[in-house]
């Protein structure tokens, strides 16, 4: 578990909604990258074929980082994982949004990973953060 220090972005009321829960579900997941040694080089990138919620970069190899973020609050229920959510047509759009990616850049030769990231929020201080590489 880690302590949140900053929750200016949740608003007054005890639980966040979807989308200031997925604002600081991404930007806890990439200062977590960036301290493992990852180079955050794109955030939520989108094109025709998708969004990517962050690309990121370490040793060679890029990584396409989804991020899952659940509101668990006191009672703690996780009858779905969210890496469960993402199936095989999210992942096939994942990887064609990827493909667009590196084309775009012209990376031809890098090798290229897919990550979902679990962020579970227990309340405005405590989240557990789990990533799971899927491809």
């Amino acid at each position: 578990m880690r302590k949140v220090r900053d929750s200016s972005l949740w608003g007054v009321g005890l639980r966040p909604d979807r989308k200031t829960l997925g604002k600081m579900s991404e930007s806890l997941v990439a200062e977590r990258l960036e301290a493992k040694g990852f180079k955050v080089v794109a955030r939520n990138y989108s094109c025709r074929f998708g969004e990517i919620d962050i690309v990121a970069v370490k040793d060679g190899v890029i990584w396409f980082v989804e991020v899952r973020s659940r509101w668990i609050g006191a009672g703690g229920n996780l009858a779905v994982k969210a890496v469960e959510t993402v199936g095989a047509l999210k992942l096939q759009r994942i990887l064609k949004t990827s493909d667009f990616f590196i084309q775009e850049r012209g990376l031809s030769n890098i090798d290229r990973n897919v990550l979902v990231v679990e962020v579970n929020w227990y309340n405005r201080s405590r989240v557990r953060v789990r990533m799971i590489p899927v491809y």
